[in-house]
């Protein structure tokens, strides 16, 4: 499975405010320069959703968070540095997306079930029959003094993972948008 490329776009429906942007656009040409630093606005709100496990709705708790510690949908980081990139904000002369290409940032961001096949693997007990239910540690790892394996048959399920949108732009980043554009289209040297 290839890694996901989500991005995030701003789209207005209000009529007006595209005819005032695209009047605004042949005006200025090239928006670029607006656009990247819409993106670092919301590159930035992205990593306080993740900072703030969930905003304005705090995300449902993972498990591994959960039983162990940590926080949501930053057990490695490996999604959030993902968005910290470089390349993460893609700005044109009339757009900015800002996105993924983690294999699993689509399920996170969207929920839904995930299956698991049906598979073998091999369980390793500390005792030598495997039998000796009294003991501490029945279980072992392959590397830890293991005595006794077994092969055992996995069946096939599916979990439902719950929604965690983090790829979000939070009503107070609007304010901020507003105030860049307003200061690169004052700033725009004719």
């Amino acid at each position: 499975m290839g890694a996901i490329n989500m991005n995030i776009t701003i789209v207005l429906q209000d009529g007006e405010v595209s005819r005032m942007l695209e009047s605004i656009r042949a005006k200025v040409g090239n928006l670029t320069p607006a656009m990247r630093v819409i993106g670092e606005i919301v590159r930035t709100s992205v990593i306080k959703n993740f900072e703030a496990e969930g905003r304005p709705t705090p995300w449902k708790k993972s498990k591994r968070a959960e039983n162990k510690g940590g926080r949501t949908l930053t057990k490695s980081s490996r999604l959030m540095k993902s968005i910290i990139k470089p390349d993460a904000v893609k700005p044109t002369a009339i757009s900015v997306s800002i996105g993924t290409n983690v294999k699993y940032a689509r399920i996170h961001q969207l929920g839904g079930p995930v299956k698991h096949p049906a598979r073998e693997r091999v369980i390793h007990f500390a005792s030598k029959d495997g039998r000796n239910r009294n003991s501490p540690n029945l279980f072992s790892k392959a590397n830890q003094k293991a005595k006794f394996a077994m092969k055992v048959a996995g069946k096939a399920y599916t979990i439902t993972m719950p929604k965690r949108e983090f790829l979000m732009v939070q009503p107070e980043d609007w304010k901020e948008i507003e105030a860049a554009l307003t200061d690169y289209l004052l700033n725009i040297k004719s």
